[in-house]
């Protein structure tokens, strides 16, 4: 062999193996570092997530389903068959559009820059308006229906039959004047 050769350090097996357990363990612990930074940068990402747009779309989601309750009940109102079927009819349409007006509310308090929220409050607003219309509108349609049964009524019915249909038109009949209406046979 040449000086050269001879010269040259030679590793023992012993020494190439700590070697490479030392470059594994080094590479194990870089991994784990870059996993742990990496994980916690994910889990702010979701955090952010979860607290600023999940919260809006369950007031979102809230929103319409109250939106979908109004809207199935609605017709209810049309078809009251009496004054205090329309009054209990109105008066929970009132509570849903009540409900829906702070659902919209929680909306924009929870995402503000969302769009469409002007149009959304100009529908709710005209929705209410709707609402009153149409209940005005039942209320007089079963005062008119009320006038009717009391002008169609024989005269054999009994004055109790009378009072009680006067009563439920609230005595408003549009032909006479207040000072005019009595209960008389």
């Amino acid at each position: 062999m040449t000086d050269v050769a001879k010269q040259s350090i030679r590793f023992g097996v012993a020494v190439r193996l700590l070697s490479a357990f030392a470059a594994i363990t080094i590479f194990a612990i870089a991994t784990s570092v870059i996993a742990l930074y990496t994980f916690g940068k994910f889990g702010d990402g979701f955090n952010r997530i979860a607290f600023s747009n999940v919260p809006a779309l369950v007031a979102a989601s809230n929103l319409a389903q109250r939106s979908q309750a109004l809207a199935a009940n609605a017709p209810n109102l049309a078809v009251a068959e009496g004054h205090f079927a329309r009054r209990a009819v109105s008066e929970g349409l009132r509570g849903q559009l009540q409900a829906i007006a702070e659902a919209s509310e929680q909306v924009k308090t929870l995402a503000p820059t969302t769009e469409g929220l002007d149009s959304l409050i100009q529908n709710q607003t005209s929705l209410g308006g709707k609402l009153e219309k149409l209940d005005t509108l039942v209320t007089e349609s079963l005062r008119q229906i009320a006038w009717r049964r009391i002008s169609c009524c024989d005269f054999e019915r009994s004055r109790s039959e009378y009072r009680r249909l006067a009563a439920i038109c609230c005595l408003k009949s549009p032909r006479s004047k207040p000072h005019e209406r009595k209960l008389t046979r």
